[in-house]
């Protein structure tokens, strides 16, 4: 990304020097016309990178393309994904609150992926009764309403 930004910065920089140089003579017109072009071209040189990016469905990192860094930070969407999880727990204690069960809900999820991914949930019943089998079936399909999940990632305790 540096490079990107100093080749940037010099050929803009170059484009003045040659204006204030050239701004009195017959073809400073056309030296101008070809310095734009040039800065164009080193402005647009990332594109076809970005396009191939899309096209092999990696996706839209900016910074990749440029040979650096993401723009998103690993922890930025780690904190996201967290935030997401504290939502779909207390989502989940209360939509089973309202099938007749109080439960407590501990959901681990994958900080490291930039998608939101559960790695597992369980379900904590805190009621005096056991959850029936049917019960059971019923919280699953109610936590695959919200989010994909193979069954033996769902525990009850």
């Amino acid at each position: 990304m540096a490079t990107y930004i100093l080749s940037i910065t010099g050929v803009i920089i170059l484009t003045i020097i040659v204006d204030i140089v050239l701004s009195q003579t017959a073809f400073a017109k056309h030296v101008k016309a070809v310095m734009g072009l040039v800065c164009v071209f080193v402005i647009v040189t990332p594109i076809p990178g970005f396009i191939n990016r899309i096209r092999n469905g990696e996706g839209l990192d900016f910074m990749a393309g440029l040979g650096g860094e993401s723009l998103v930070s690993q922890q930025f969407v780690g904190d996201i994904n967290r935030q997401r999880g504290e939502v779909l727990r207390e989502t989940l204690i209360k939509e089973i609150a309202g099938m007749g069960h109080k439960v407590d809900c501990v959901i681990v999820v994958d900080s490291s992926s930039l998608e939101f991914k559960v790695s597992s949930i369980s379900i904590i019943n805190l009621n005096n009764r056991g959850l029936t089998n049917e019960d059971k079936n019923r919280v699953i399909l109610l936590i695959k309403s919200h989010i994909r999940i193979d069954d033996g990632n769902i525990l009850f305790m």
